[in-house]
Parts: structure tokens; C-alpha cells; sequence
């Protein structure tokens, strides 16, 4: 059975401040890190592939 994990955000809604309450598991959490991790990976890979492109054409 997975593990779950509580966050309790305070927010400012129109001046009021609000405690909103998030539960997730470590399951979840370990996907979405996964996910949001692998895209950010293709997106370094890409712009370092664009730069060393530009770095050759200005040779």
C-alpha cells in the first residue's frame, strides 16, 4: 500500500487567506515527477541541440 502525503497550501484569495488541503500518494507523485521530468529532459536536449547548431553556423 502506497504512502500518502498531505500538502497544506496557504493562499491569498482577494485578500482572504485560505488553507487549501492536497492529498496524494507516493505512487502519483513518482509519475508525475517522471512525467514533468522526461519532458523537461527532451526540452534541454533540444535547446542543446538548437545552440550547437548556432554555434556552428557562426563559424
Amino acid at each position: 500500500m502506497s504512502k500518502s502525503i498531505t500538502f497544506n497550501v496557504k493562499v491569498l484569495v482577494d485578500g482572504k487567506e485560505q488553507v487549501v488541503s492536497m492529498t496524494s500518494n507516493v505512487k502519483e507523485l513518482q509519475n508525475e515527477q517522471g512525467r514533468i521530468l522526461g519532458g523537461l529532459t527532451q526540452e534541454t536536449r533540444s535547446f542543446a541541440t538548437a545552440m550547437a547548431q548556432s554555434d556552428r553556423r557562426s563559424l
